[in-house]
């Protein structure tokens, strides 16, 4: 249960940090209509198929590449920082609760 929590804590801050990466850009363009980011959110998904899938990165403006690799690496650092955080709060306040557990007295 505790590898599914904080797996489930870092995929949380790391989807909410490329979010925000992608959001505050001044590359990336948040503004396109719904339609082209469905057409182009689908064009990656299809590339992704396959457990190890490439997705050919020459077909994209140079700026563009390192601005999405600049995003996911903080991103994932940003993520892994704030997981441990949370786990760490997480072992204190657990810690704190078990001093206040009574003692079973032995028969």
């Amino acid at each position: 249960m505790g590898t599914a929590l904080i797996g489930t804590v870092l995929v949380a801050f790391m989807f909410s940090g490329i979010a925000t990466g992608v959001m505050t850009s001044d590359v990336i363009q948040v503004d396109m209509p719904k339609d082209e980011l469905v057409a182009e959110l689908q064009d990656y998904a299809q590339k992704m198929e396959g457990e190890h899938a490439e997705i050919d990165l020459s077909q994209y403006p140079e700026e563009k590449v390192n601005e999405f690799k600049r995003i996911v690496y903080s991103a994932t650092q940003t993520a892994m920082k704030q997981s441990f955080l949370v786990i760490l709060i997480i072992l204190v306040v657990t810690l704190v609760f078990a001093f206040f557990i009574p003692k079973s007295e032995v028969e």
